[in-house]
């Protein structure tokens, strides 16, 4: 059976995240496993002379608590098979540590962009999974409108051929029959734009592989041309009433990530639809 990981603060995103999780659950006939972690701001030394310790116990049994309830609440309503799990300490360690012990197929998190300090904060933990995550990532931001995707915009600039790299991506796709949309962008520079035809052709070549490999004829290939990536691929979403930006993460030098920060990182702070974030490397 596959499990669907649904970290939670029970916040009003985190429940997105829930809605979004239930209904491919209900479709891929999967396991969700609901997943809080305690993240303790207090000292080491606090704890020692145990000044939080009771605080701590109580916060994570109340946590406990509506973990349990939030499982009674989906299996009676939703007749779909869930687990609790509750760990302390750092969020993304954690997060990963889970996905990796319950065998998990995706992570669904919430995220509400970065407009203020929690939001930030949240952000940076979810940016934080989407790079070490070796498995798919959904983040469903607030604006989510609580419909499974019926169109899907890839991005691509590598044409992975990788065995099975896109498969969670057209399984996605085929839960609401969603058109997907192959897009290459191109920057506005003559550095970047030697050989455009050979891109192009390439471009068309890999939407045709596509389409063979998963059955999908409606799949669409197209190429965009801009000087900012986060811009062009925002405007592109809008006029085309895209449901679900897909992209894919790869691993990177410390001066790699240093001096060009990680494009799907940035998207996750800010997008309103949500993103699916493909490592291309387990």
């Amino acid at each position: 059976m596959k499990r669907i990981l649904v970290p939670i603060d029970f916040s009003p995103y985190a429940g997105n995240a829930i809605d979004f999780s239930v209904k491919m659950a209900k479709v891929l006939a999967a396991e969700i496993v609901l997943l809080n972690v305690y993240e303790h701001p207090g000292s080491t030394y606090t704890d020692y002379v145990g000044l939080n310790k009771e605080f701590k116990a109580a916060m994570m049994t109340e946590r406990l608590q509506k973990l349990n309830q939030l499982k009674k609440n989906i299996e009676e309503t939703e007749r779909i098979t869930v687990s609790v799990v509750q760990y302390e300490g750092s969020v993304k360690e954690n997060i990963i540590k889970s996905s990796e012990q319950s065998k998990a197929y995706i992570i669904v998190m919430g995220t509400l962009g970065n407009g203020g300090i929690k939001e930030r904060l949240w952000g940076s933990s979810t940016a934080a999974v989407i790079g070490a995550s070796k498995i798919p990532v959904v983040t469903i931001p607030l604006e989510y409108d609580g419909h499974l995707p019926d169109k899907i915009l890839f991005t691509t600039n590598h044409f992975e051929g990788s065995p099975g790299i896109l498969d969670t991506l057209f399984e996605l796709a085929a839960i609401n029959m969603a058109q997907v949309f192959v897009l290459l962008f191109i920057t506005e520079n003559a550095e970047y734009t030697v050989g455009i035809k050979d891109r192009l052709k390439k471009l068309v070549e890999y939407g045709q592989k596509l389409q063979n490999s998963y059955h999908d004829q409606s799949l669409v290939t197209e190429y965009l041309s801009g000087n900012e990536f986060e811009k062009t691929i925002e405007q592109y979403i809008s006029n085309n009433d895209i449901k679900l930006l897909a992209m894919i993460s790869y691993k990177r030098s410390f001066f790699e990530r240093l001096v060009y920060p990680s494009m799907t990182k940035k998207m996750s702070y800010h997008i309103k639809i949500p993103l699916l974030v493909i490592p291309a490397e387990k």
